[in-house]
């Protein structure tokens, strides 16, 4: 697929179109689900596109944030009137690994608190849940105790195996040598699902982009080096630009309301 101006413009009008929809008064919460996570996911696909065509990484952090936004702005509505739904999902939405990925680990925290803390069985997959939980843990400074029921969760949902299983655990133990042994096998987990979404990816900007740069690998790569773990300047799909050390971008809260 090959990515224009237009496609730049198709993304951000399709934020403009969610946003209208969550403001209206309208606008139910067993509707809103959908606008807040389209929103989110065209979002990440813009924050792509600024760092592949433009070397922007000011405007991937801007984009990531603002998906953030879009996901706590949500999750707190569904606090404030008692609303749960699968949209409500903790997998559901990668708004928390947008967040992580975009360095605004406050953000991220304050999204892994506000959803629900237990898996929502037909809503999600139990291996997303306990992953997006186990890291939301690190993030938010857990006990110990509570780190390793949530990781071995994470192994049993995995049946014991799976690279963001050996990350996890590498992560748990801030093991330099294991974690980088880990996350180039989840890179090439990832380079393998790039394959099978190959025919989705002529057709969908935000898969096409993903195959492009792996928000997830940015956040894993984040959240090691805030732990202290050493990191590569680069790797593949998690090109130096997203990684270099700063602030995170602090667009305007377009979903504060209502």
């Amino acid at each position: 697929m090959r990515f224009t101006e237009r496609t730049f413009e198709d993304l951000a009008s399709h934020v403009a179109f969610c946003l209208e929809n969550v403001r209206h008064p309208a606008c139910t919460l067993a509707a809103a689900g959908r606008f807040y996570e389209e929103a989110a996911e065209a979002l990440r696909a813009h924050a792509i596109l600024r760092l592949l065509i433009d070397a922007d990484e000011a405007g991937f952090s801007n984009d990531l944030v603002m998906s953030g936004q879009a996901r706590r702005g949500y999750l707190r509505r569904c606090a404030r009137d008692g609303y749960a739904d699968y949209f409500l999902a903790l997998s559901r939405s990668g708004s928390l690994i947008d967040a992580v990925a975009a360095g605004d680990l406050p953000l991220a925290v304050e999204i892994f608190r506000l959803s629900p803390p237990a898996f929502r069985k037909g809503d999600e997959y139990e291996d997303d849940f306990h992953w997006q939980r186990f890291l939301g843990l690190l993030l938010s400074g857990a006990p110990a105790t509570e780190l390793d029921a949530s990781l071995q969760a994470l192994d049993a949902a995995a049946e014991g195996a799976g690279a963001k299983l050996d990350v996890a655990r590498a992560l748990r133990a801030r093991d330099a040598e294991a974690f980088d042994g880990a996350f180039r096998a989840l890179l090439a987990e990832r380079e393998a699902a790039n394959a099978e979404d190959a025919a989705r990816a002529d057709e969908e900007v935000p898969v096409a982009v993903g195959t492009q740069v792996y928000v997830e690998g940015i956040a894993v790569l984040k959240l090691a080096r805030h732990l202290g773990i050493p990191i590569e300047p680069e790797y593949p799909m998690c090109p130096t630009l997203a990684l270099v050390p700063q602030p995170p971008a602090t667009p305007v809260d377009e979903f504060a309301s209502p």
